[in-house]
């Protein structure tokens, strides 16, 4: 990607986290939102708007990215009046699965520590001869 498709992304990402987070007033968006990626299309045109809520049930993030569909033309139209650009992207918005699954393993490691008594083991430093 260019640097102008680059810069205008994280511009994209850090506007509609605000937008979401505080500007819209939709009952179906009740967790704190991430925009964890905007990706640009070449002509700016198109935004594909990833986005989680950490700690939000399956149930959760199905009835938030209704709201957020729901809710992408007013996003679209806030978005306009906040950047200096001819062209405001059209919003495809997504959850983020990648996010989901992260934190699901480290939820599962931090289970997996729970459940593992006494301290971890210490690992003794490689005692192999280095070619100097």
């Amino acid at each position: 990607m260019s640097r102008r498709i680059d810069k205008m992304a994280s511009l994209v990402r850090h506007t509609l986290a605000e937008l979401i987070n505080y500007r819209l007033n939709d009952p179906r968006i009740s967790v704190p939102v991430t925009v964890t990626a905007v990706d640009l299309s070449p002509d700016l045109r198109q935004a594909i708007v990833k986005v989680t809520a950490l700690g939000a049930t399956d149930a959760q993030l199905r009835t938030l990215l209704r709201g957020l569909r729901h809710a992408s033309g007013r996003l679209s139209r806030m978005l306009g009046d906040r950047m200096d650009s001819k062209t405001v992207p059209h919003l495809d918005i997504r959850i983020d699965e990648q996010a989901i699954r992260t934190q699901q393993t480290l939820e599962a490691i931090r289970k997996a520590m729970e459940e593992t008594p006494g301290p971890a083991p210490e690992v003794e430093p490689s005692r192999e001869k280095t070619n100097e």
